[in-house]
């Protein structure tokens, strides 16, 4: 067995069986096309491409297979049954492919001397006697080649409803051939219980079809254990296209099964140890924002103040960019990253996106300009994704450019595309990496030591969020030292986007104005401090409180406007604080917003439920706070 990941079927796992197969060589890590050029040259790499993108299996039995074990060796001439099996997520989206091959060379050619015998056994009936030996030899030999292969075989007689099995079918269904009688019932009877009316229904189907049935299900054995097999059968007709004869092999495919639950499970513990780590990277960084905000808000400070106030400023916000970057790659794995898809003009994009990347750009001192057309161009997508892809190419570019360098963006219309493209005179890109810069994790190391390195995420997920609206990213470079370009494809909207939509919504009220009671609730006292104090300066009167209990008291005590609830605080969380609140008589006209390093969908629905009227995820900055602020009442 072998375990391909990626679109290009790189190997990730090779178990001793796989590897006595192809020889031995170094494969691991590298893709199929590299390791196993032979794979390419006999149509196996087309299969497992038709396999990624359909996500159906593939299984062959008896597949010839050219192979070299030894570097400068011979070709051997090999047989191998074959599965295919696209490994998929939750979402069913298919992330790589689950390799099974059994060298069936002995049962094949055994195969093809028994069908050699048998055509002598009916030219010439003299030589029956020595036919019939020969047969019972061949017989022999192919049950051993099927019980190397831990395949069994069996035929089905559907007019007299009869069953043979091989002896490998026997020990696959946990039997023993004295004491079981194969009949239609007492197989049935084997399957698990939960598989036998799929197992009947999708059968029926492919044999009324007249196709061939490939499907994947479990035996319970009668000493308690279950299995997992593959099963792959046909049927034959008769002359009025009734089906009289089904016949087939079977595999066991429970080591793959376990690997694939293994696989699973590691990929759901991924994902809560990244929201666990942005929830617990998140907290500090709420109170380093809003002192942050304070100072700024406090006497004019000394040029070197403002720098430190900067310095901070930028730091935290890159923290939450990763953070946030980190997230959505979770949500991209599971399916679970929804866009908020309206008319647009890109032009929007380009200027949410010059914003964000503007520090960066700054602090390299690079010399930057936009060219745009005079006419909008109007594109269907989320705003907010859209310029967090472009703002992740600028601020890559300003990365790895040398200071004091030359950025530029230009925005084009290419038949019924937009493009953009973003060009610097920064470190470049070698040939043979321009691919592979858009694979999650992947870091190029280069010898140039003003590259400062990076996560491997950012243009991962850029290509991850264009793919979702339909767009393209592709990156250009004449090589290293000589710069990069990369181009933005997005398809053009069919009508133009109504500017309704461009202004909607208001900005936030002016701070101050008007001013409220507000309950701020947080076990982490700085966080709690410094965003109440950040509050008072902008004119709102409020009460600090460190744990539910006591936000509790105080609200009753001090009837808030609006209460601003920590989640994970002691004695009484937030969310039984705000379920609490709402059933006061007071409580429905409180704003209660959650505040929480949690930010997945799942977070959102369930403060909602709880009765919270805004998530805010931590480090919010103060005018986004305000903006959940209620209007004057």
């Amino acid at each position: 067995m072998a375990l391909l990941r990626g679109p290009e079927h790189r190997v990730e796992v090779a178990n001793p069986s796989f590897m006595a197969l192809i020889g031995r060589r170094e494969i691991l890590g590298r893709t199929l096309a590299e390791a196993l050029p032979e794979a390419s040259v006999q149509g196996h790499l087309a299969l497992l491409d038709k396999v990624f993108s359909s996500g159906e299996a593939f299984i062959a039995n008896g597949a010839k297979f050219d192979v070299q074990p030894a570097p400068g060796g011979p070709v051997v001439e090999r047989y191998v049954d074959l599965v295919y099996q696209p490994l998929k997520s939750a979402s069913g989206d298919v992330s790589g492919i689950f390799v099974h091959g059994a060298d069936v060379t002995a049962r094949v050619r055994s195969e093809a001397t028994l069908r050699e015998t048998e055509a002598r056994f009916m030219a010439d009936s003299t030589e029956r006697k020595f036919v019939e030996a020969r047969f019972r030899l061949e017989r022999e030999r192919l049950d051993l080649a099927l019980d190397a292969g831990q395949m069994g075989a069996y035929d089905l007689n559907f007019a007299l409803g009869t069953i043979w099995w091989s002896p490998e079918t026997y020990r696959l269904f946990g039997v023993a051939p004295e004491q079981f009688v194969p009949t239609p019932q007492s197989v049935l009877a084997l399957i698990h219980p939960d598989d036998q009316e799929t197992f009947i229904r999708l059968r029926r189907k492919a044999i009324d079809e007249h196709r061939p049935f490939v499907h994947e299900l479990r035996l319970q054995r009668p000493d308690g254990s279950t299995i997992w097999i593959a099963h792959r059968g046909r049927a034959e007709y008769d002359g009025k296209g009734k089906p009289s004869r089904n016949f087939g092999v079977i595999m066991d495919i429970t080591e793959r099964k376990q690997v694939e639950n293994l696989l699973r499970d590691a990929d759901r513990n991924k994902d809560k140890f990244i929201a666990m780590l942005a929830h617990e990277l998140r907290n500090p960084l709420a109170p380093i924002r809003n002192a942050v905000t304070i100072l700024r808000r406090s006497s004019p400070a000394d040029a070197t103040t403002t720098w430190c106030h900067q310095v901070i400023d930028r730091q935290v916000n890159q923290m939450a960019r990763l953070l946030d970057d980190l997230l959505d790659v979770s949500r991209l794995s599971r399916g679970q990253l929804q866009l908020r898809l309206e008319p647009i003009t890109v032009a929007d994009v380009v200027d949410q996106a010059i914003e964000i990347a503007q520090p960066s750009i700054y602090a390299g001192k690079h010399a930057f300009s936009a060219l745009l057309l005079s006419e909008p161009l109007h594109v269907r997508g989320d705003a907010t994704r859209l310029a967090q892809v472009l703002s992740n190419v600028l601020i890559n570019a300003a990365k790895y450019t040398p200071p004091q360098g030359r950025i530029v963006l230009k925005v084009e219309q290419e038949v019924d595309h937009a493009l953009i493209r973003v060009s610097d005179n920064g470190i470049g890109i070698a040939a043979q990496h321009l691919s592979s810069i858009f694979e999650m994790f992947v870091r190029v190391e280069t010898d140039d030591s003003r590259s400062p390195g990076g996560q491997g995420i950012g243009l991962s997920l850029a290509r991850s969020l264009l793919d979702l609206h339909g767009g393209t990213i592709a990156a250009f470079s004449d090589g290293p030292g000589k710069g990069t370009e990369f181009q933005i494809r997005l398809p053009l909207a069919r009508s133009p986007a109504s500017q309704d939509a461009a202004d909607a919504g208001s900005p936030p009220a002016e701070p101050g104005k008007p001013r409220y009671r507000v309950l701020v609730a947080d076990d982490l006292r700085d966080s709690a401090d410094t965003l109440a104090r950040l509050l008072r300066r902008v004119g709102h009167t409020v009460e600090v409180a460190y744990d539910g209990e006591q936000a509790l008291g105080l609200a009753e005590a001090f009837r808030p406007d609006i209460a601003i609830l920590d989640l994970g605080m002691p004695k009484i969380d937030g969310y039984e604080a705000c379920r609490r609140i709402r059933t006061s008589p007071w409580g429905s006209l409180v704003t209660l917003i959650a505040q929480t390093g949690w930010g997945q969908t799942q977070d959102l629905r369930r403060t909602r439920e709880a009765g919270f009227d805004h998530h805010a995820v931590k480090p919010i900055e103060l005018r986004a706070l305000l903006a959940m602020f209620p209007a004057a009442r």
